[in-house]
């Protein structure tokens, strides 16, 4: 009897299968790169569709895939009927399922259909943001001295700018109150007391929602205007769904109650001021690394992150930093990493947009290409692990679909209009297999998403020779 298929306790059901692959000879790392005993550690659920911070999955990664015998497409097409056809998908299913090792499409319906890829589109973010950024930058926020007592805060791209109740969670995260702590210093060694308080959001450009962008995503706090300079995500507390209207003015009215704190007076109004090219830094704090925050912006699906990385991807290319100039980054950089942008007609970083479009294939294809290339592993470190983290902690949980928790790694995606699964699975004789699942304009989201879960645990369970 294959143990996978009976309901295990998920960490039960993980160390079976790294025992599994052992055996059969396929290497597990995990995101730091380790292997054995520790790449097998099994992380707490996470609880929170609205998790403030970055903490990329730990359990076991899959390394080159096998080139073992793969499944028959017709096989597969056989094992996949059943579940493709359920009510709850309307008959509008658009997937694809690719052999990894060697590209293969091996089941395909409607795979170059054009449909809204909600947050399945962040895959392409994060393998735009690792193929041209250096995964050790860290994006900087800084506090310069402006003229005369005046202090510009200048906002550096950073989302996950922590107060001190978010570093409780993450102590890698850089810090609104070390950064007010150094500028006070700084200021006390000026001998200055009582200053004037500014700050600068002239890194980015253009609107701060995007075409496409429901008015209830902001109220409802899906996501914060987007700006490069907020705290907590511009959460008015950290873990909590609600958002200031203005991120930055927030961030910078707490900076100021810090200084205030460490000793320094900060007189009138916080107001918006431009950082003069070459001003005296006081202070400055850095973020994580981009590829730590890849691999946490795709397991909590953050989309103020997958916002700030597609900007950064337009600098790179030197486009403006808004909307426009960061679709326009993510497709150059994807065509670099080897995949045809056509298949991606994307609006934001996010996938929130209800007028973006993306097929299938091409989703499979950013996937297919993470596999192969090194230099995009922390796509496939940050996918969650079903089951068990991410916006996949609480899916995965009942049976058939349950028999695949700890094994599948995938992106969600969810919009009113559709929801969409994406990731990679080895099948249950070891062959690594990409998938993409996008159901527009299904029946209620629960049972869509059962109906998802089944399918990808179908290719879990699947051995269709």
């Amino acid at each position: 009897m294959n143990p996978l298929r009976t309901p295990f306790p998920l960490a039960l059901v993980t160390a079976l299968l790294v025992a599994m692959l052992a055996e059969l000879g396929v290497v597990l790392v995990g995101p730091s790169g380790s292997t054995g005993a520790a790449a097998g550690a099994v992380p707490s659920p996470s609880t929170s569709a609205h998790r403030p911070i970055f903490a990329p999955a730990r359990t076991p990664v899959l390394g080159m895939p096998s080139r073992r015998a793969v499944p028959t497409a017709g096989a597969l097409g056989s094992a996949l009927s059943g579940p493709s056809s359920v009510g709850s998908l309307g008959g509008r299913l658009a997937g694809v399922v690719v052999d990894a090792a060697r590209g293969r499409v091996l089941y395909a319906v409607r795979a170059g259909q054009l449909v809204p890829p909600a947050s399945t589109a962040k895959i392409a973010t994060a393998v735009a943001a690792l193929q041209v950024l250096d995964p050790a930058t860290r994006l900087t926020t800084t506090a310069v001295r402006g003229r005369g007592a005046q202090v510009i805060l200048v906002g550096g791209g950073d989302p996950a700018l922590a107060s001190a109740a978010a570093l409780r969670h993450d102590r890698r995260l850089a810090s609104i109150d070390a950064l007010a702590a150094a500028t006070a210093r700084a200021l006390r060694r000026a001998r200055l007391r009582t200053v004037r308080l500014g700050f600068d959001t002239g890194r980015y450009a253009g609107p701060s929602t995007a075409p496409g962008w429901k008015p209830g995503y902001l109220t409802d706090g899906d996501v914060a205007r987007i700006s490069p300079l907020m705290v907590d995500g511009g959460r008015v507390r950290p873990r909590q769904p609600q958002r200031y209207d203005d991120p930055a003015a927030a961030a910078a009215q707490a900076f100021a109650g810090r200084l205030a704190r460490y000793g320094i007076r900060v007189a009138g109004p916080q107001r918006p001021a431009h950082a003069q090219a070459g001003a005296r830094v006081l202070a400055l704090v850095r973020s994580p690394p981009i590829g730590e925050l890849v691999e946490g912006m795709l397991t909590t699906s953050d989309n103020n992150m997958a916002e700030a990385l597609a900007r950064e991807v337009a600098g790179h290319y030197r486009l403006p930093r808004s909307f426009a100039g960061g679709v326009a980054g993510v497709r150059r950089a994807v065509a670099a990493a080897g995949i045809h942008p056509a298949g991606l007609r994307l609006v934001d970083g996010s996938g929130l947009s209800t007028l973006g479009r993306a097929q299938p294939r091409a989703i499979a294809a950013l996937l297919g290409a993470a596999v192969r290339q090194p230099r995009l592993r922390e796509v496939l470190t940050g996918l969650p692990v079903a089951g068990l983290t991410g916006t996949l902690a609480t899916r995965f949980r009942r049976v058939p679909a349950s028999s695949a928790a700890g094994v599948v790694r995938a992106k969600t995606g969810t919009l009113n209009s559709v929801n969409a699964l994406a990731g990679a699975v080895l099948d249950r004789d070891g062959a690594l297999l990409t998938f993409a699942f996008l159901a527009p304009g299904a029946a209620p989201r629960s049972r869509v998403q059962r109906a998802l879960d089944r399918l990808a645990a179908t290719l879990a369970g699947c051995g269709c020779r």
